[in-house]
């Protein structure tokens, strides 16, 4: 096994992709424990990185160029495109590893294919952590569970904002209520309210919705049906994370911020009713899912082709069910 000094691991895409990524960055740093670890992505998502132990250096993707090719001896890819593997070969580090997909294969130094592992049924985490062992000759566990720190800067800075709202060693239950590029992965909105009213109810609760700009009209069908004013945190997503680790609990749709949620360790619950759960379930300690499906393929939410166009599915979980899946939890 080759011992590396620099190694730079190209993220994915996706906030849920990149949250469950995360094992496989943590085995590769407890291999090669010496080594300079880099991280490179999106600058909208690697806040959620700042001041983690093991990663040594965070790198915006638009900032690639600039990154010498003396810099790493390997870069791993945990994206699948083709452009990813462009930017790493222009990159130029001596070894460039990932999937052989999407016509890369003369990019990449050393690739292995997505079929060898049953990509198809693979949860997401075992894939990265599968293409890494095949590649490296390595052998980095799956775990369970899956657990994100989060570092006492970002933590302080959540405090601050929640001290700013009034709001801080307050009983607060966050609620996913997006989903990118899948409307119909979104949770019907008059049950969101229903939830958040009852559990308002309950434990004179806080509601704080985790949300982007695209979210505002979810947010505002929400508002209709709501008998309190919520939380809608505008600040950076390392914050955001920190924010959620102050909270009670999360229920949220099949979405990054649910990922996030369930990593970070509070109590969470997964809404699945549009898009299938083997591959992209959360792994967190806390975590339940729900789902239930149409009897027709899933769309994940972009394109309904049952019952004219209706999304059903996003009414067929009932807030009930939710609130006493969420209550057992609490109880443990």
């Amino acid at each position: 096994m080759k011992n590396y000094k620099n190694i730079l691991i190209y993220l994915p895409n996706w906030l849920g992709d990149i949250i469950m990524s995360y094992p496989a960055i943590d085995g590769i740093k407890k291999y090669f424990p010496n080594s300079k670890l880099c991280l490179l992505g999106k600058s909208s998502m690697i806040g959620i990185f700042e001041d983690n132990p093991i990663i040594d250096q965070i790198i915006d993707i638009k900032k690639y160029k600039s990154i010498k090719r003396r810099d790493f001896d390997i870069i791993i890819l945990f994206q699948n495109s083709f452009i990813s593997a462009f930017n790493a070969f222009k990159i130029g580090a001596k070894q460039r590893i990932g999937y052989s997909t999407d016509s890369r294969k003369l990019l990449l130094t050393k690739h292995t294919s997505a079929k060898y592992d049953d990509s198809k049924k693979a949860h997401t985490t075992d894939h990265y952590i599968n293409m890494v062992n095949k590649i490296l000759n390595i052998n980095i566990d799956i775990p369970a569970p899956l657990l994100l720190p989060i570092s006492n800067k970002l933590k302080e800075r959540a405090r601050q904002y929640l001290e700013k709202k009034n709001i801080l060693n307050k009983t607060i239950f966050a609620y996913g209520i997006g989903a990118t590029n899948g409307f119909g992965k979104i949770w019907d909105e008059k049950y969101y309210a229903q939830l958040a009213n009852n559990l308002h109810d309950k434990y004179n609760a806080h509601t704080l919705f985790v949300a982007t700009a695209n979210d505002k009209d979810t947010i505002n069908n929400i508002k209709k049906h709501l008998n309190h004013e919520p939380i809608i945190p505008s600040t950076d997503l390392g914050t955001i994370a920190a924010i959620l680790s102050y909270c009670k609990g999360f229920v949220g749709n099949d979405s990054g911020a649910m990922h996030l949620a369930s990593a970070i360790g509070i109590p969470t619950i997964g809404l699945y009713f549009a898009t299938p759960i083997s591959k992209n379930y959360p792994r967190g300690i806390k975590t339940e899912v729900i789902a239930k499906y149409m009897p027709c393929q899933l769309c994940s939410g972009i394109k309904c082709s049952y019952n004219d166009k209706t999304y059903e599915c996003k009414s067929l979980i009932k807030p009930q069910e939710v609130f006493d899946c969420l209550e057992s939890i609490l109880q443990k």
